[in-house]
């Protein structure tokens, strides 16, 4: 369940990052490098950084998930344990 909370909280991160001006190429871009590796090559989550997703996500099936970077998706997603 932790490898769940640490990708949604990457996520989390990154989407504040890029939705914030004043902040730099230069600061953010070793995160993005970072969250790449780590939730994308390591863990096979997929989950562009852009997305819409509302509050309370939650994976139960941590390996292999893909979600289009166009979606828009509401509040309280569980995905794994039930069925979309």
């Amino acid at each position: 369940m932790w490898k769940s909370k640490l990708i949604v909280l990457l996520f989390r991160f990154a989407n504040y990052l890029t939705n914030k001006p004043e902040l730099t190429w230069n600061i953010t871009f070793p995160f993005f490098i970072f969250d790449t590796l780590m939730v994308e090559s390591l863990l096979g989550i997929e989950i562009p950084i852009k997305t819409a997703i509302g509050k309370g996500l939650k994976i139960y099936h941590e390996v292999d998930v893909v979600i289009n970077g166009y979606s828009k998706i509401g509040q309280n997603l569980q995905s794994g344990s039930v069925s979309l």
